[in-house]
């Protein structure tokens, strides 16, 4: 799809799993438990940190299978 857009692909990488969890879902957890105290009584909060917590599940479960592929491209 790049070059077929005018681009060149000068590189492309994946993110490493230690990326998501160091930089990411370790302090997307911790934030979420915070948050579930000080939001104890509001029922759509529970529901979106449901929402985040089985994201972050599939991802534990399933990084093997699936990821984000970055391309830096030149026009």
């Amino acid at each position: 799809m790049a070059t077929d857009s005018g681009y060149r692909v000068i590189d492309s990488f994946n993110l490493p799993d230690r990326a998501w969890w160091d930089d990411y879902y370790t302090p997307m957890l911790e934030r979420i438990e915070e948050l579930k105290l000080y939001n104890s009584v509001i029922v759509e909060a529970a529901e979106v940190y449901a929402w985040l917590e089985a994201e972050i599940d599939m991802f534990r479960r399933f990084s093997t299978c699936y990821g984000y592929t970055f391309f830096v491209l030149r026009k």
